[in-house]
């Protein structure tokens, strides 16, 4: 199965509101009272419980469990002492459901209420979300596939610890990540990982509000010859970071708006993967997805307090800056993944040539940042090589595939691409 995570290793945090159908007698409104529909009756549970558990066929596990009185929703835990810590829990899911599928848009995740014990999980049909004390992490799994619908449609729930690095005031923007896998099934549950992470990180920072996401950008600085799109297994917390892309195709091409990010997910149903979903609305933009690449990686040189011009990201100037390769004369080469880039800075005055790239099948698009005043958009020009660059400019170098791009044939080798710099 599919797990959707808050990466663990490095401590990472990681649709109409009616589409998905709730349980009989559940949702908003249900009961007499706020515990109605608690499960508070056992005895506590010191029995270990491993990481890759399935919660689903271990329900003992977890002996007590508290329920939203709005939305079909049931938080189980194991310790009478941590039904407060639940209870909280329960207001931060509601809140997220309240943002993302009522006011946004998204669509509403299913229950799990099948008439059939082979696909139930816990006692009812709400979404089971389990807390585990010192799994330090969290993610969205699914018990199982939406039958009569044509969509790759999902009913989930969720694993999570509230009490380490995610707990506390870090409690609220995970609970918003990982709401959004649970809506995010609701639609596509066989889309590439990166747009599930990216996603869901956009979610804390835009939706949420968070502020606490950024140290996931040390990834993608430390990283940027990394095609945007690739999957790293979760080594680092790069899939994660990308969700800079949306925040930039947002202020960029969306006036700030975060209706294209529904509209983008929505999209899913019907189009092979999240880009060519962007495709559609990039399109009305004169653009596309591989056309936004070279842009984007030229907004990334203006992250940093250093750097930032108050033009490009919105907090831009708290994010960490872009290592840039000084260079004089002489030959040099970097090498990128495609869609990846690389940013040297030219320290004098001096003649910038071509001398190899990989082959026809990619063009290398080298830009200096910032650009030639009144020459359009002056942040940056894109250079017709060969060609003189001042000194204390950015070169961003950015390979691009000539033909059609499809995700699923990337491939995560390097490229070299050698310049040679001369005395102009």
């Amino acid at each position: 199965m599919v797990r959707l995570l808050v990466v663990v290793v490095f401590g990472a945090l990681a649709a109409c509101a009616d589409d998905a159908p709730a349980a009989e007698g559940e949702g908003e409104g249900e009961g007499e009272g706020e515990n109605d529909g608690d499960d508070l009756d056992g005895v506590d549970s010191t029995v270990g419980v491993d990481d890759d558990v399935f919660p689903c066929d271990e329900i003992a596990l977890w002996p007590y469990s508290v329920v939203s009185v709005q939305h079909p929703l049931r938080v189980h835990f194991r310790a009478r002492d941590e039904q407060a810590v639940a209870r909280t829990l329960v207001g931060h899911l509601d809140e997220a459901w309240n943002v993302q599928v009522t006011t946004l848009g998204m669509p509403a995740p299913y229950t799990d209420d099948f008439s059939s014990t082979l696909f139930a999980c816990g006692a009812d049909g709400r979404i089971d979300v389990f807390m585990i004390k010192g799994f330090e992490g969290a993610y969205v799994d699914v018990v199982a596939a939406i039958t009569g619908t044509p969509i790759d449609d999902y009913a989930p729930f969720m694993v999570i610890d509230p009490f380490g690095l995610y707990g506390g005031e870090y409690l609220r923007p995970t609970a918003f990540h990982e709401f959004h896998h649970l809506t995010q099934a609701a639609l596509d549950w066989s889309d590439t990982t990166n747009v599930y992470e990216m996603s869901a990180t956009f979610v804390e920072e835009v939706i949420a509000d968070d502020r606490d996401w950024e140290f996931t950008l040390i990834d993608l600085v430390d990283n940027v010859g990394w095609s945007i799109d690739r999957d790293d297994g979760y080594e680092t917390n790069f899939m994660y970071a990308q969700a800079l892309y949306l925040i930039f195709l947002q202020h960029r091409f969306f006036d700030g708006d975060v209706e294209f990010f529904v509209q983008m997910w929505r999209g899913l149903v019907g189009a092979p993967n999240y880009q060519d979903a962007l495709n559609v609305l990039l399109a009305s933009k004169g653009t596309d997805f591989v056309q936004t690449v070279p842009l984007y990686a030229r907004w990334l040189a203006y992250i940093g307090a250093e750097h930032d011009d108050g033009a490009h990201f919105p907090r831009g100037d708290t994010y960490p800056a872009i290592v840039r390769q000084p260079v004089v004369d002489g030959t040099v080469t970097v090498s990128p993944m495609v869609l990846g880039s690389a940013y040297l800075e030219t320290t004098i005055a001096t003649r910038v040539a071509l001398v190899s790239a990989p082959s026809a099948d990619y063009d290398v698009v080298v830009q200096m940042v910032p650009g030639t005043a009144g020459n359009g958009d002056s942040d940056g020009d894109v250079l017709t090589l060969p060609t003189t660059v001042p000194a204390g400019k950015t070169l961003v170098i950015t390979l691009v595939p000539t033909g059609v791009y499809d995700i699923n044939d990337r491939s995560d080798d390097d490229n070299d691409v050698v310049f040679s710099f001369t005395p102009p």
